[in-house]
Parts: C-alpha cells; structure tokens; sequence
C-alpha cells in the first residue's frame, strides 16, 4: 500500500468520528440558509459529450475553468466561498448528495489540487452503492474519454468503508487516481469535469465486473449460497429465520453469512461470483450482485415493500431470479 493510500484510511477514520460529525452538521445546517449564492458565470464552459442513447438514456459530459472549489462535505461547486446555484435534483433520485460541510470555511483548509471530478458523492456508503454506483462512474471516465490525469473525488464515508480501501489496494482504480473529500476543507482548483451517466448501464456494470474478475478471479464452478449483512452478528439470525419461515429452510442452513464491513473485498466477490443463492436486506447492500454477476442465480431481497427497487431491476438486467421476502 502507497504512503497516499495509507493516509485515505487514516484520515476517513478521524474525520468519521461522531463528535466531529455532529459538530459539523449542527454548524452547517446553521449556516445554511443564511449562505452567499452565486453563478458560474465566471467559469468557462465546454460542454465535451451530450448524448442520448436507444434507451432514452443520458450521457453528459464538461468541463469549467476558472478558479473554484469544491466543498468537502457534499462534492458541491463553490465560488470564492459562495454556493454555486444549481437545478434541483431530478425526480426520482434517491442516493441525495452528502450535507454540505460549511464548517470548511470557518478556519478549515483549502487542499489545492489539479484537474479534478466528483466520482461520488452520495449519502449511501454501502457496499451496495459502491457496487452499483460508484464503480459503473468510475469506468464511465474511460467512456466517456474524460483524460486519466483528472483526480476523482469520493466523499469520506464512502472512502472509510472497508471494501472502498481494499479496491484502492488492489488496484481497482489504477491508472487512474482517487482521493477523498475531507471535512473541514475546501478543494480548490482551475478544472472541474463534471458528468452524469445512466444509471445501471449494461455496458458500463461490464466494464467494472471485467476489471474485478481480472484481479479477483479465476472462480470456482460453484460455492455455497451467501446471505449478505451489514453488523452480521445482529442481523443474520432474523434474517435467516425469515428464509426459514419462507420454505427455505434447507438453503437457510447452508447460507454463508458475509458482512462487508469485516469481510474483505477479495472473498466478497469470490464467493458471489459463484454463489447460486444470495440474500440479504432491503437496504440497498444486495446491489452488491453487480461485483459479479450469475446467470440464473435467486436473489432474496429481504423486508422489501411491493414494487421495483435497484436490486429487483439489476437482478433482472444481469439474467437472475429475483423474489421479495416479508419479514
């Protein structure tokens, strides 16, 4: 591990504890509303890619120039200090940006860097997220033709997740260099890319899942099933009683029981990538079946309510059985 990989955990670490969080947050939302707005004016503009594919889909890609910064918290445009004023977001987004971290400018420090993007941004910080976000932006970079020496930000709940430090290690992201937003600090530079992609894209879900078999793989033919759970130890027992009560008690029995937060990436994807059964939660961790996806393969989305959710639609796209389970 490099000396600037080593410093992302420690600096994810320290900025994660909750006395610093709640002093941040109670400062920002303070502050808020009373914040100088401005617009991008000043900036240049160059509008690189903007596409629309057979799917209605959305491809859109450019570049500002012109000194700004980018606020530690939320990924946001800032300008000398003021908000950049931007649309809303469109209906039906649900992974909300990060809180904007105001306390930056309150004595904080300004971390100077070159051409930069936002790779994530999100309040989600599950491996679910970093699965079927986070990785799909991040090979969007080379579709999208966006240049290597651009530096992808991720915001530091994401960047302290075990899983996120372990892709960093093994090369996930190479050539291309990432770094996290830190609290109380501003990220000042003279470029900013900024892009949107659609959401679950085959061709880009492929491009991650490519990568990952090349450094993880090769897989077995296949493994036992594999109940994904977050604080494993809590939830695992209800979540296994649940499948039991369902008629799967045989599966319920033979059900490895992994939790992203002490279970490192490498056995993740090697055990998902040749699981026939997964299962877990409604809480987003199950869209961790686009780290490796199987064909034919049941999904249990665990205490879903009726209707689709990004598990049920990704699970479907990649030729898997999906099924909702009440608890």
């Amino acid at each position: 591990m490099s000396a600037s990989q080593a410093f992302i955990g420690f600096a994810a670490r320290l900025y994660s504890s909750r006395t610093v969080q709640g002093w941040r947050a109670a400062a920002s939302k303070v502050l808020n509303p009373l914040w100088p707005q401005t617009d991008e004016r000043t900036l240049r503009r160059q509008v690189l890619v903007d596409r629309t594919d057979a799917g209605n889909a959305q491809w859109h890609w450019r570049r500002l120039d012109g000194a700004c910064e980018l606020n530690g918290g939320s990924g946001e445009l800032f300008i000398k200090g003021q908000r950049v004023r931007r649309a809303a977001l469109p209906a039906g987004t649900d992974d909300l940006p990060n809180p904007v971290d105001l306390t930056a400018y309150m004595r904080g420090k300004v971390v100077p860097r070159g051409p930069v993007t936002v790779l994530y941004n999100g309040r989600r910080s599950d491996l679910g997220a970093f699965a079927s976000v986070l990785l799909p932006r991040f090979f969007a970079l080379d579709a999208l033709g966006v240049p290597e020496d651009v530096l992808s930000m991720v915001t530091f709940n994401m960047a302290r997740r075990p899983f996120f430090q372990d892709a960093l290690a093994d090369g996930v992201f190479r050539p291309r260099a990432v770094d996290l937003f830190r609290p109380m600090s501003v990220v000042r530079t003279n470029q900013v890319h900024e892009y949107s992609v659609p959401p679950l894209n085959p061709g880009l879900l492929t491009a991650a899942q490519s990568k990952l078999a090349a450094i993880y793989g090769p897989f077995a033919n296949e493994g036992p099933p594999v109940l994904l759970a977050e604080d494993a130890h809590r939830d695992a027992p209800l979540l296994l009683k649940t499948l039991a009560e369902r008629g799967h008690a045989t599966q319920a029995g033979a059900f490895l029981v992994l939790d992203p937060e002490t279970t490192n990436l490498f056995t993740l994807i090697r055990h998902l990538a040749v699981a026939p059964v997964v299962a877990g939660p409604a809480n987003g961790v199950l869209e961790a079946i686009a780290l490796a996806p199987r064909a034919g393969r049941v999904v249990f989305e665990i205490g879903a309510m009726n209707g689709a959710t990004h598990t049920q639609t990704l699970a479907r796209s990649q030729g898997e059985r999906y099924q909702q389970l009440s608890n």
